[in-house]
């Protein structure tokens, strides 16, 4: 199925007595590369925190590690009595799927954390690195999916016209990928990755995946979803922040409902441009507790980060700063 080994090494860390090993457990799984590896960190962070009494066990499925990495995962797995496990994945083994400077092969870890722990665990909730929970996710442990293959939230009206318009959808079937409850049981009795794969290498429909993962997925699942309220994956963008300008508008987002909080857009809540906005704070609470707490925010690298940060700095009253940005931006955009 893969072109090579998959798992390069494989790392535990474990806080837990011998005999809370065998209580049943909420695995979590995340899918990042180097770039998104430190979000993932705080995400565990942000739930542990926020259950502290229910049972976990999370899966962090990587390219990357060093020292300090796992030095700072043995310390959270101590501090909460939890297992962390880190996966060094082998990128060969994604030959066969498609490649992009947007959708690099990080974005179809999801499909690998489901193929490695399917002999670990019935069940496996996956979540984007950007996504911060603020509630119990103890509703999870013992959901019931009946015969669905995943559970998830119904993306956002774009995406949902985009998908009854390309794929002919039903409105409001299209789900986000950022947030899921997988079957694993009926993951492999329905050969998902293999016919993912498959639908990579059609050459009607490949032109049509513009979300390589999140379109294949919902495509091969239709009708096997059970839907979750918005709460389970509450979308919050501060690049909308400089266009609709009102300082409480993440009040509307985030509520006393929400569980996870998926910051999408390209400005992340671990971007130091982003300190500024008030729905940060829910990171940076999480953050300053967490080991990685003396680790610097991170400063713009990309041609589009530089181009979001100018745009911010502008509108939190920064003016000369994000000329600055600005001037860098044009320069690296010139030598492209």
């Amino acid at each position: 199925m893969f072109g090579k080994q998959p798992i390069l090494s494989q790392q535990t860390f474990s806080g837990m007595a011998s005999e809370s090993l065998s209580v049943k457990r909420l695995n979590i799984a995340y899918g990042v590369d180097k770039n998104f590896l430190f979000g993932a960190c705080i995400s565990v962070t942000s739930i542990l925190e926020n259950n502290k009494n229910v049972p976990l066990a999370f899966h962090i499925f990587s390219d990357y590690s060093d020292e300090d990495t796992c030095k700072k995962l043995n310390e959270l797995a101590v501090h909460y009595q939890t297992t962390i496990s880190l996966y060094i994945i082998n990128n060969d083994c994604f030959s066969a799927f498609p490649y992009t400077v947007r959708y690099a092969y990080a974005t179809y870890y999801r499909f690998l954390t489901c193929e490695y722990l399917q002999s670990q665990t019935e069940s496996l909730v996956y979540l984007d690195a950007d996504i911060i929970c603020k509630g119990s996710v103890e509703p999870l442990l013992n959901m019931d999916i009946e015969d669905n293959i995943v559970a998830g939230v119904i993306d956002v009206e774009m995406m949902q016209k985009r998908a009854v318009q390309v794929f002919g959808f039903e409105p409001n079937t299209y789900f986000n990928t950022g947030m899921l409850y997988i079957n694993l049981k009926a993951w492999q009795e329905n050969n998902i990755l293999e016919k993912i794969i498959a639908t990579f290498s059609d050459e009607a429909l490949a032109p049509k995946l513009t979300f390589p993962d999140q379109d294949a997925l919902n495509l091969l699942v239709r009708g096997k979803v059970k839907f979750l309220h918005r709460g389970y994956n509450a979308f919050y963008n501060f690049d909308d922040e400089p266009k609709i300008k009102r300082a409480d508008r993440y009040k509307e987002i985030i509520n006393d409902d929400t569980v996870f909080i998926h910051y999408v857009g390209v400005t992340k809540p671990w971007f130091q441009w982003a300190k500024d906005y008030p729905a940060v704070k829910y990171f940076s609470e999480i953050y300053k507790i967490s080991p990685w707490r003396d680790q610097p925010l991170y400063d713009a690298r990309t041609l589009k980060q530089f181009k979001k940060k100018s745009v911010h700095q502008k509108y939190l009253g920064h003016r000369f700063e994000g000329f600055k940005t600005y001037l860098t931006y044009t320069w690296m955009k010139m030598k492209k």
